[in-house]
């Protein structure tokens, strides 16, 4: 490529010829709570449990992480759940009517199951002793469960509504247990569960969804949204007083006295009220008066009717609007109240000022977009309280290492990536589309209510305190918008930064299909001069530069490394480069088949990169004829963000087939792909400056942390093979010192089935009493005895080995009841079953070789009677007849060569088939067939070819002797008939020449005579 000759190209090319590998998922943020029920244990307040898109979250409090995942099953999902106070099991009804319990320290696994309702379960609550469990139905019905048997203990019918909510009362009077229930459209069963006796409460005209009782157990709380607050007397269940706060209201806490605010009392009993308006308002008990009240963001205000009916208020609800609210007394040191929003965030404010002290986001929905805040050094504020009361503060240096996230929402997402800590940055009021940061400290943000936004990164976005048990507590402050950019008609879709430190400007692009630059240095002056202090955002209207960039939406903006060039990716097919700050058109990028999606300049070549709906990434020259360089093909779906990493050596991408892949420029080559973290289309890729981190966000709600893992795995890779090599020099010093049993136990470590098949075929033939094999199994762990299984199903499929995988299961079994593990070991029962069908096999083989056997027995005792009967013939034969002996010693000759061919024939054969010369091949180190099993199906179906080359043996075996057999008959009648042929041949000779002379008879005589000898000669070597 051309490159640009700038300072810092010659460090660029070094740290190019260091190429990133692989990625690994450091940190995952996903989702843990999608809407509806939320609680902690009473007890063990360390987990939070929510709904999660039909099952049971556990979320780690602390970390924010999914610990536990309940899942209710393919055709079924959970209505509502119950946790015990110990946090020791989980109780879950589901749309089945099933009623289960989960032990959760046990990795959440079913303990019982029971038929419940007739209709599903909306609402449960467990006692505080943690043995029953009671479940309201929309069959309008309360029952109370034991919890370890699964039967039923009371059942309360004829409520007027739905059962929304169960409470039983704590801390019960001596002989009674009360269980309250709020049903849909206001009315309050009271039911005394010794008596069975029922007070009904019907002073709510809409629904009261919940209630809470004083410390002293003397009155009893409840609210409802019709607006009002009722105290109730819990003696006789009377009113005593009601409130209004013109407020549609969804839960009511009871503060603990420990609680401090400003101006509390200890003497004074307050209440937490929390509804619609997203606030939670403090109130004095006794008078009603607000006392304290804590906003959750940046809530809408609701000007509602006092008459609007449930529908419409639901429909109305503000994305603040919260949706349950309870204390968790034991949380951390001082207490917490919790609260979830209608969008999905829990919250947890410390008893102590109310400060916030967690915020779980459970479900960020869909990832738009993300970016790094600068890499620069930022001073963390550190406090720490000591024994006499005095505070000590100090301060240290550290990296900002936080990621802002847009998502479907009006409020940007600000994750500390240390602890996962997160903050909400209010200001849009609609989606943010779009993210950007600039080298000076600042964030850009666009979104889809025609604005951009300017937030001020200083140095107190990250404070960390001690607490009392000396550990770290990093606490995320949001910063402050200071700046407000409208001009644009139509959403904002992209923007994109300036990269030097000296330059103060952004771009953005709108789905009206134009830029703007726009030019914040006299803000930033103006920031300097006065501090950014609490001040309102400024707002600028005039861009310092607009054009009209393409005929379709901008999708894409990127910024060169010098500030000199803008390249915009356009639905329109086409990449288009700009001049900065003047936005003059350089030239146009065609070839793309679809829209382009995302674009990035080299950091170091003068190029540009480009992905599209087309599948492709191409790379296109910066000047000249803007010629394309190189189009990567791999991806099977649209690839939507592409960037640059090791100083433009390397492409990382990402796909709406929820794939990253990792791109070598020079080879053109993809050198890994990662298609398992995401589960849904990615938008979202954003790197650190320093390249060793990469975020990715999608549609699944998942914001993934890739660290690049490339020399961590060099090392560990080296580290393996230094190991091994070690490993396997002790293997070779144990076969040399015949130290089996530490030899096999080092063959089963490195997965050597080559030297232990070495060793069992020497055990086989040196050490038949089977006592250094049986201390060497012994001495295995189940794991590895697992491993001799499988390796003697692979041995058991070839012939050849046969008699080792046979000698080496039969000691196995006798050393360790091996099954134990194959009920527990899937491929353990797999194995099983394919070495007995296997076994089967090789017996039939055997026997139809058996049976073979005795057809050649037959053939030799057969051979014999010919010869004998020869003999006898030769004995009657007068000396005279010389032809018919020649004839029948020929005969004799044919007859042995016939059992000389059978008996070499055979022996080929049963060699062939037999295992001695496969034994000698393995001693002499042929292995090619060790471990070629097919690794195809469970019940022997992939060893069908390894069993056909058996099979073609014996039936060749099979044709060879039935051809054998069919000449040596076809011989005999062809001997029988030559005898008859020569015997009156010899009769006619004998009358013609019974006139010759005595030397013929002579020499008849002297044949005669050599021909016994040689059939003599030839009985005793047969």
């Amino acid at each position: 490529f051309i490159g640009n000759g700038g300072p810092g190209r010659e460090e660029a090319r070094m740290k190019a010829q260091q190429l990133s590998r692989t990625f690994r998922a450091e940190k995952v943020l996903q989702a843990c709570y999608t809407g509806g029920k939320v609680c902690v244990p009473a007890r063990k307040q360390t987990h939070l449990f929510g709904w999660c898109n039909g099952d049971v979250a556990v979320c780690n409090i602390t970390s924010g992480q999914l610990s536990l995942l309940v899942e209710a099953g393919e055709d079924d999902n959970f209505t509502s759940f119950a946790v015990t106070p110990d946090a020791s099991t989980l109780i879950t009804s589901a749309q089945s009517q099933l009623i289960s319990s989960w032990d959760l320290n046990n990795d959440g696994k079913l303990i019982k199951s029971w038929k419940g309702h007739k209709l599903p379960v909306l609402a449960m609550e467990t006692d505080p002793s943690g043995t029953i469990v009671a479940t309201g139905s929309t069959d309008r019905s309360v029952c109370v469960w034991d919890i370890s048997s699964g039967h039923m203990t009371h059942r309360f019918p004829g409520h007027s509504g739905i059962i929304v909510s169960l409470r039983f009362r704590p801390r019960p009077r001596r002989g009674h247990m009360e269980l309250v229930s709020c049903a849909d459209g206001g009315e309050i069963r009271v039911m005394e569960l010794y008596s069975r006796n029922i007070k009904i409460l019907s002073d709510h005209l809409q629904t009261a969804p919940s209630v809470a009782f004083s410390p002293d157990g003397r009155r009893m709380f409840s609210v409802g949204r019709d607006k009002v607050v009722n105290t109730w007397d819990t003696a006789t269940y009377s009113l005593t007083r009601t409130f209004p706060v013109y407020e549609s209201l969804e839960g009511i806490v009871v503060l603990p006295p420990s609680t401090l605010f400003k101006g509390s009392s200890m003497k004074k009993l307050y209440i937490a009220t929390a509804g619609e308006k997203g606030e939670i308002i403090v109130y004095d008990s006794a008078t009603m008066k607000k006392v304290h009240s804590i906003a959750l963001g940046s809530p809408e205000t609701s000007k509602k009717d006092q008459n609007m009916t449930e529908e419409k208020i639901q429909e109305e609800r503000t994305p603040h609007h919260i949706v349950q609210f309870f204390l968790a007394e034991n949380l951390g040191a001082n207490g917490a109240i919790v609260s979830a929003t209608q969008e999905h965030n829990v919250r947890f404010h410390s008893l102590i000022n109310f400060d916030q002290s967690r915020l779980i986001i459970g479900h960020n929905d869909e990832i738009l977009d993300i970016a790094w805040a600068p890499e620069n050094k930022t001073k963390i504020q550190e406090e720490m309280d000591v024994d006499d009361g005095e505070e000590v503060k100090e301060s240290k240096v550290a990296e900002l290492n936080v990621i802002f996230a847009a998502t479907n929402s009006g409020a940007i997402r600000m994750y500390d990536v240390k602890t996962l800590n997160v903050a909400l940055l209010h200001g849009h009021s609609d989606a943010v589309l779009s993210l950007g940061t600039t080298s000076d400290n600042f964030l850009v943000s666009s979104s889809k209510d025609q604005t951009i936004r300017l937030w001020a990164l200083h140095t107190e976005n990250i404070s960390s305190m001690l607490d009392g048990a000396g550990r770290e507590v990093r606490k995320l402050n949001p910063p402050q918008c200071v700046a407000i950019f409208s001009g644009h008609a139509k959403s904002v879709g992209a923007v994109a930064c300036c990269n030097l430190q000296h330059n103060s400007f952004f771009v953005s692009a709108s789905q009206d299909t134009t830029l703007k630059l726009w030019d914040y240095k006299k803000l930033k002056a103006s920031l300097k001069r006065k501090g950014q202090g609490s001040q309102e955002p400024v707002a600028i209207t005039q861009a310092a530069a607009g054009e009209i960039g393409h005929d379709k939406d901008i999708n894409g903006l990127d910024i060169s490394r010098d500030d000199r060039m803008l390249a915009t990716a356009s639905a329109d097919r086409t990449v288009k480069l700009w001049s900065l700050p003047e936005l003059e058109l350089l030239g146009t990028l065609k070839g793309h088949k679809r829209g382009v999606w995302s674009v990035a300049f080299s950091p170091v070549d003068r190029v540009v990169c480009s992905s599209s709906g087309d599948q492709t990434i191409k790379i296109w020259q910066v000047g000249g004829d803007f010629s394309c360089l190189r189009t990567f093909q791999g991806h099977e779906a649209s690839v939507t963000k592409i960037n640059f990493i090791n100083a433009g050596t390397q492409i990382l991408s990402v796909s709406s087939d929820a794939e990253m892949k990792l791109w070598t420029v020079k080879t053109n080559e993809c050198i890994s792909t990662f298609a398992e973290k995401h589960d849904d289309k990615i938008w979202a890729l954003s790197k650190h400056l320093d390249g060793r981190w990469v975020a990715t966000g999608a549609e699944d709600s998942r914001i993934i942390l890739w660290k690049d893992a490339t020399e961590e795995e060099e090392l560990l890779e080296l580290k393996k093979r230094d190991e091994m090599a070690l490993r396997e020099q002790e293997l070779r010093s144990s076969l040399r010192n015949k130290d089996w049993t530490k030899a096999i136990k080092i063959a089963l470590e490195l997965d050597h089935s080559r030297q232990l098949y070495k060793i069992f075929t020497h055990l086989y033939r040196h050490a038949p009493d089977d006592e250094v094999l049986r201390e060497a199994l012994e001495a295995c762990s189940s794991e590895q005895r697992m491993k001799i299984l499988l390796w003697a199903r692979e041995w058991n499929t070839h012939t050849g080995y046969l008699s080792v995988a046979h000698y080496s299961l039969a000691r196995l079994l006798r050393a360790y009841n091996i099954f134990d593990d194959v009920e527990r070991v899937q491929e353990g029962k797999s194995a099983v079953k394919n070495l007995i069908q296997y076994s089967e096999r090789h017996l039939k083989r055997l026997d139809r070789l058996l049976q073979k056997t005795y057809l050649l027995d037959h053939m030799l005792a057969g051979s014999s009677l010919v010869s004998e009967s020869v003999d006898a013939v030769l004995g009657q034969i007068p000396d005279d007849v010389v032809s018919s002996e020649e004839d029948e010693d020929v005969e004799e000759v044919n007859q042995e060569d016939i059992v000389d061919k059978i008996l070499v024939e055979s022996k080929e054969n049963l060699v062939h088939i037999g295992s001695q010369e496969d034994v000698k091949g393995v001693e002499n180190g042929d292995f090619e067939h060790v471990g070629g099993m097919n690794e195809g199906g469970e019940d022997g179906e992939g060893f069908e070819d390894n069993w056909d080359d058996v099979e073609d043996k014996d039936n060749d075996l099979e044709g060879e002797v039935k051809t054998i057999v069919s000449e040596t008959k076809e011989e005999t009648k062809s001997s029988k008939t030559g005898k008859k042929r020569k015997r009156s041949e010899n009769e006619s000779t004998k009358s013609s020449n019974s006139n010759k002379g005595k030397k013929k008879e002579k020499k008849s005589k002297k044949n005669i005579q050599s021909s016994k000898k040689k059939s003599r000669k030839k009985k005793k070597n047969k």
